[in-house]
């Protein structure tokens, strides 16, 4: 009888994904970056990630990992460590924070003495995210590349 309701059970999911389409789900960008209020040591980076969402269901960001580098730079490595949903048949902004060191940031700083006199700087990212739906998962690809001002990098929230 278990073995009935086991094959039941799984029956009944593949049924329901199967009519489950997820259309593709689009990185387009970094709208803005900024830093947090330094703690022990540490300094929040927030990337604000442009996703369109063309599904007509909520999808969670469930976990990833995002490397970012600022002109060539490793800055930091970022993992979701709390819950962003992405809202149904929208394109919006969700929130990345990346937890980086001092020492990281100065030596960003000091590879990037150029970004002083107007110089552009370049931000990198290349990770994953995953995102869920129900049973459904998808891993979405980050590889982004993008020149930002220096001003950027000079808005801390303290």
């Amino acid at each position: 009888m278990r073995r009935f309701y086991g094959l039941l059970f799984i029956f009944s999911i593949l049924s329901l994904t199967s009519c489950i389409t997820v259309k593709e789900v689009k990185f387009n960008g970094v709208n803005g970056v900024s830093f947090g209020k330094p703690s022990d040591n540490k300094i929040p980076l927030t990337l604000e990630l442009m996703i369109d969402n063309p599904n007509s269901f909520n999808l969670k960001l469930k976990k990833g990992t995002v490397d970012v580098f600022i002109n060539d730079q490793f800055v930091g490595k970022s993992k979701i460590d709390k819950k962003v949903v992405v809202q149904k048949q929208t394109k919006g902004t969700y929130p990345l924070t990346i937890q980086t060191s001092f020492s990281s940031l100065s030596k960003v700083a000091l590879s990037s003495l150029g970004a002083l006199f107007g110089s552009k700087i370049v931000l990198k990212i290349d990770g994953f995210i995953v995102v869920k739906a129900i049973v459904i998962r998808k891993k979405i690809k980050l590889n982004f590349k993008e020149e930002i001002s220096p001003k950027a990098l000079m808005n801390f929230n303290t």
